[in-house]
């Protein structure tokens, strides 16, 4: 498995959707990871029978900043000059998975996003003629445009035995910039635990004490809930500029931000400046594993994205028999159908988001329906044990 975005250490966000994917693969096969480097991080580990590779693409390796946190488009977005060290990771990474190949005795690759996993094992498994699988999860679709991408993702496309793509949209998008062969092409997304994202009143009550614990004390509902990166593209600001006309309906609204992210200071500001500060709280990371207590304190989730994929946080809200108000963008019409599992808006409008919000808390009877339909998509359609049979028989069949 080749990615740009793995788990760095115990309890990390990235990539942690891979991660509960090639845990439940190992009773089948004998897996191996690569992913980049980071400080701090080690360069070989096994976890969960995985066993895990990590590689250095740059001196000091403190400036190893191209991925993780937000992203790698975030990250150069944020910094120009990382763009100079791009060709030491393609490098890098080419270089480690012909020694991989080679080294662990490799029948089949399989890599995540176009670029630039889907590019340098492409090169690698030509030169050892070794099966390659790319999974693309929308924004190296949707963010990278143009002649040039085009070309290099037909080069990945021809080389790999099959592509899949998290949501049937992308698809289409991919189908309408160049002609390609449907034999190949399967849609299949992540996963959710069903069994640990799920509602129940004894991990409410648990989850009231990591609260009061966390902030100090526990806040007045009704509560709203966001979790993700702290970047331009989640469009986190257009939430908290909804929260002044929820609060008119409902003066102790609280929200709780999860996650971290070069935004953060920005949104704290804009908070204050919005006089929210005992409505918009930021909680930072939570691991993984306790966001279910989280969840389950909340009477709406909040996704305002204005580039996403089809987000892992909303296959949890919806396990959770959470009401969802989301940006009606990428693969998110997908999952969410308008006023039977969730609501969609307009991405950059907080009028639309604080007013799908309130409608929703106005209706009792709407939020117990929404929750009841939530929680009956995420079981049908994004518990793990349906997406890991469907990655099983893939790979069966690439073999």
């Amino acid at each position: 498995m080749v990615t740009t975005s793995f788990p760095r250490w115990p309890g990390d966000f990235s990539g942690v959707f891979i991660l509960e994917l090639l845990k439940r693969l190992t009773d089948s096969f004998n897996i191996f990871v690569l992913a980049p480097h980071f400080p701090k991080s080690a360069f070989k580990e096994t976890w969960f029978g995985l066993t895990i590779y990590r590689f250095r693409y740059f001196l000091p390796t403190k400036r190893q900043e191209v991925c993780y946190g937000p992203g790698i488009l975030s990250n150069l977005n944020r910094n120009r000059l990382l763009i100079f060290i791009l060709p030491f990771l393609f490098i890098s990474q080419s270089l480690k998975i012909i020694y991989l190949i080679k080294k662990e005795n490799i029948d089949l690759v399989h890599a995540h996003w176009f670029l630039p996993s889907g590019l340098t094992a492409s090169l690698a498994t030509k030169i050892y003629q070794r099966p390659l699988i790319v999974t693309s999860h929308g924004p190296d679709i949707l963010s990278l445009k143009g002649v040039f991408f085009d070309k290099i993702r037909s080069i990945v496309f021809n080389r790999a035995e099959a592509i899949t793509f998290i949501s049937p949209i992308f698809i289409r998008q991919f189908i309408k910039n160049q002609p390609i062969k449907l034999n190949k092409v399967y849609s299949i997304s992540m996963g959710v635990d069903t069994n640990l994202f799920q509602s129940s009143a004894k991990i409410k009550e648990d989850g009231e004490a990591r609260l009061r614990e966390k902030l100090g004390f526990y806040p007045s509902p009704p509560i709203l809930l966001f979790v993700g990166a702290l970047a331009e593209r989640k469009g986190v600001s257009y939430l908290v500029k909804s929260m002044p006309a929820i609060i008119k309906n409902f003066p102790k609204a609280a929200l709780l931000i999860i996650g971290s992210g070069p935004e953060r200071e920005e949104l704290e500001n804009l908070s204050l400046n919005l006089n929210l500060k005992k409505n918009v709280f930021f909680l930072g990371n939570i691991e993984p594993q306790e966001l279910p207590y989280y969840y389950n304190q909340a009477d709406v989730f909040v996704l305002p994205s204005l580039v996403e994929g089809l987000p892992v946080v909303l296959m949890e809200a919806l396990a959770c028999g959470l009401p969802i108000v989301a940006t009606r963008i990428a693969g998110i019409p997908d999952m969410i159908k308008d006023g039977q599992n969730g609501f969609l808006v307009s991405p950059q409008s907080p009028k639309e988001l604080s007013r799908a919000v309130i409608n929703i808390l106005l209706n009792g009877e709407l939020r117990k329906n929404i929750a009841k339909e939530a929680q009956k998509t995420a079981r049908e359609k994004y518990d793990w044990s349906v997406i890991v049979e469907q990655f099983k028989l893939l790979y069966q069949n690439t073999l």
